[in-house]
């Protein structure tokens, strides 16, 4: 069964915006077979328009062996 998944991309606090710029992913699974994904926002940063953003990524895919 597939399941779609999503998460946070950013959230207003009055009059600022803010963006999450980086995604963790902890995978579990059972042998082969993944069972649990989990996404993770983390790194808020306020927009601005001069600002430069890095985003990044990180996937743990031992974290939950079942």
């Amino acid at each position: 069964m597939l399941r779609n998944t999503s998460g946070i991309v950013g959230e207003i606090d009055g009059e600022d915006v803010y963006i999450w710029t980086h995604k963790k992913l902890d995978i579990g699974y059972n042998g082969k077979h993944i069972v649990e994904v989990n996404l993770t926002s983390e790194s808020k940063v306020k927009l601005q328009s001069d600002v430069q953003l890095k985003f990044t990524y990180e996937v743990c895919s031992m974290c939950a062996q079942l």
